[in-house]
């Protein structure tokens, strides 16, 4: 509740919605917080991490002496909303959990971690629902954590990648985000095949999580 207070951080998973109902919070505690608010806060601790795929962002997850996590933050990767509780701690928003059910839908994740985001909103939803007052700040909030990259970002970013990537274009890294394809060139036609089928097999590979 104190690292709540005190830090840039909100509150998510199933936690999320135990908060709003005075339930007893249930581990591991997912939070929400930018890379360097995250690295400062487990320098200290046991933790292992899943590198960021294609839609879920870096999670760092704190472990006990027993193996089990206690905590998992997850990094920002764009201004996403939340709401504060009357005691201060900010809670993620309706939107913010549908942005998270979705990544976890095309991630390969477990059903189990897919089923879970979806209950959490319904009971988000239910609350506001029958307490007209808070309806607004659950469902549509104001305040963000994290930064939204703008379209100019986006397209230099775009740039820096073709420029990289550009030196190799029959990679599957040039492929997957640069693949053009002209159906009029049946050798074309058939290069493109075999780069489409390993970098689909590389794409399965890395976006699979436990």
């Amino acid at each position: 509740m104190t690292l709540l207070k005190n830090e840039p951080l909100v509150l998510m998973g199933v936690t999320a919605s135990e908060i709003h109902m005075d339930k007893d919070w249930t581990t591991p505690i997912m939070l929400l917080g930018e890379k360097e608010t995250i690295e400062r806060l487990v320098s200290t601790e046991k933790v292992e991490t899943v590198e960021e795929t294609e839609f879920l962002p870096k999670r760092y997850s704190v472990m006990r002496d027993d193996g089990s996590s206690i905590i998992r933050f997850y990094e920002t990767t764009a201004c996403h909303s939340y709401h504060t509780m009357p005691n201060g701690i900010r809670v993620v928003s309706i939107p913010t959990i549908l942005q998270f059910f979705f990544a976890y839908i095309y991630s390969n994740v477990t059903e189990g971690n897919i089923a879970s985001m979806l209950c959490i909103a319904q009971r988000v939803m239910d609350i506001a629902a029958h307490k007209p007052e808070r309806r607004f700040d659950l469902l549509t909030p104001r305040a963000c954590i994290g930064t939204q990259e703008t379209l100019i970002d986006m397209k230099r970013e775009k740039a820096e990648l073709y420029e990289k990537l550009s030196k190799n274009k029959s990679s599957a890294e040039y492929t997957k985000y640069f693949f053009s394809y002209n159906p009029r060139n049946k050798t074309e036609k058939s290069k493109t095949k075999k780069i489409l089928k390993k970098t689909r097999k590389e794409r399965i590979s890395s976006d699979t999580i436990e």
